[in-house]
């Protein structure tokens, strides 16, 4: 991981998001959006409390970093 990501890490918070939260990090995508990438890529995984979903608002950004750095990878 770089400095950057590695300070922009450290500024993060750790709240935990629900799906209606996700989905509007994530710029607005559908519930089946989020379901096909946690089923089909490394999305990162919720944590269950009951019949409930929670995410890591901290795991959700650093994968969206991840996921920029692979676009700019392959455009260079």
């Amino acid at each position: 991981m770089s400095k950057k990501s590695q300070g922009t890490s450290d500024a993060l918070s750790d709240r935990r998001l629900t799906i209606k939260a996700v989905r509007d990090l994530c710029g607005g995508v559908s519930h089946m959006w989020i379901e096909r990438r946690l089923a089909e890529t490394d999305f990162p995984k919720p944590v269950k409390i009951g019949r409930l979903r929670f995410w890591s608002e901290r795991a959700i950004t650093l994968w969206w970093e991840e996921q920029d750095a692979k676009q700019s990878d392959v455009s260079h």
